[in-house]
């Protein structure tokens, strides 16, 4: 009897362990699970003929959904702004009513991040590729997945970014060393799953080499006479 008592008190800890399981929240592990950015939507497929989609979202997985997504007026788009949890997609008959079984789609979005840059605006010839001239940036993330990568950009007069080899880091040093140069440069901050990386983050700073003052001419006098 007791063991008959220990076995069933084990199932219903395994069962009450797999349900814990199977309501989680998505996240970026998530099998199939589709990554959004914040603010992000997501369309359909074009509908069969004679049905409409029907949109559900859960935050956690269940076999119940109940609470209805407003698609757009296209009848494909999610309307509102995805948030993580799952959504469930049936195919329902404008004849009838009737609707198919779910297709359950787990969403994970990130939240937005941001950063800033700290250090000099201009640094003397000299300094260049030493600790005076070094940029510093700060990120902030309020997302539950914290593995990010970083990546620093000098950036031209049209946008265009050249990623700088090796600048991948919280810190920078510019080496830039001619008089007068302004160059203008961005870090930038992504979610890294696996080897893809997600909604960046990007903020630029512009630094100048300072022009030095001109080189002295000397004239001395009252030297010493040769012989």
């Amino acid at each position: 009897m007791k063991k008959s008592l220990l076995k069933i008190a084990m199932i219903t800890v395994l069962l009450f362990s797999i349900n814990l399981i199977a309501q989680a929240a998505p996240t970026p592990a998530t099998p199939g699970v589709k990554l959004i950015c914040s603010g992000g939507t997501f369309k359909l497929d074009a509908v069969a003929s004679g049905t409409t989609w029907e949109v559900r979202y859960s935050a956690t997985q269940t076999l119940t959904p109940t609470t209805g997504v407003v698609l757009a007026a296209d009848g494909l788009t999610i309307d509102v702004p995805l948030e993580t949890g799952y959504y469930y997609i049936y195919s329902k008959s404008t004849a009838t009513g009737c609707i198919s079984e779910a297709q359950e789609i787990p969403f994970y979005v990130f939240k937005p991040l941001s950063a800033s840059i700290a250090g000099v605006s201009a640094y003397c010839i000299e300094n260049a590729n030493t600790s005076t001239a070094e940029l510093t940036a700060t990120v902030t993330n309020t997302d539950d997945y914290v593995t990010l990568a970083y990546q620093w950009y000098t950036v031209d007069g049209t946008n265009a970014e050249t990623p700088i080899a090796l600048a991948t880091g919280l810190t920078y040093t510019p080496t830039e060393n001619t008089a007068g140069t302004n160059t203008t440069y961005k870090f930038k901050v992504g979610y890294l799953v696996g080897a893809n990386k997600f909604c960046p983050g990007e903020v630029t700073k512009t630094v100048t080499v300072t022009t030095p003052p001109t080189k002295p001419t000397i004239t001395i006098s009252n030297t010493p006479a040769t012989w």
